[in-house]
């Protein structure tokens, strides 16, 4: 299960790692644009006779214009943690809710190997809706939802071992 729980983060990083790329590769696109139209501009102003500070006028457009990309990214940020902070919970209730169906469809003998990763995973569950619940203040809510999806898996491991249908 650790695989899977680490493929995700790792495609998470990598969506991160592209967007912050493309932002890069927009913004030296747009600085370069804003360069070149403001240097036209002033060759215009120098044949008509009217000369003005070239370096303070690249310096406001450029500034205004990371300005406006720096708010665009924070936007986008707050909404792609909210999203994926939604999809980690759901998949860990997914996970967890597979994990008691298997738990319960198991003989008494498996159970007895599986139970203290079921509490385990009941429990993290359970402290990562409290935290969700409190607003997350101190934002261990992803790491219980994580943990949950770790034990449950743990559950699924063991009654797949067994032969079990339900835990597969």
């Amino acid at each position: 299960m650790q695989n899977v729980i680490g493929l995700d983060t790792e495609q998470t990083i990598n969506v991160m790692i592209t967007m912050e790329t493309n932002i890069t590769c927009l913004e030296k696109k747009v600085e370069m644009a804003t360069i070149k139209k403001t240097i036209n501009q002033e060759k215009k102003l120098i044949v008509n006779g009217k000369m003005e500070n070239l370096t303070a006028k690249i310096f406001n457009k450029l500034y205004i214009d990371k300005i406006i990309i720096f708010f665009f990214i924070m936007i986008f940020s707050v909404f792609f943690i909210s999203s994926s902070k939604a999809d980690m919970k759901n998949d860990a209730y997914k996970l967890v809710l597979k994990a008691q169906n298997c738990y319960f469809s198991l003989p008494s003998y498996a159970q007895e190997g599986a139970i203290d990763s079921w509490l385990d995973a009941k429990k993290y569950w359970n402290d990562a809706v409290k935290e969700d619940n409190m607003g997350d203040p101190r934002n261990l809510a992803g790491a219980f939802y994580r943990n949950a999806e770790a034990y449950a898996g743990v559950v699924l491991q063991i009654g797949s071992a067994y032969g079990n249908q339900n835990c597969k």
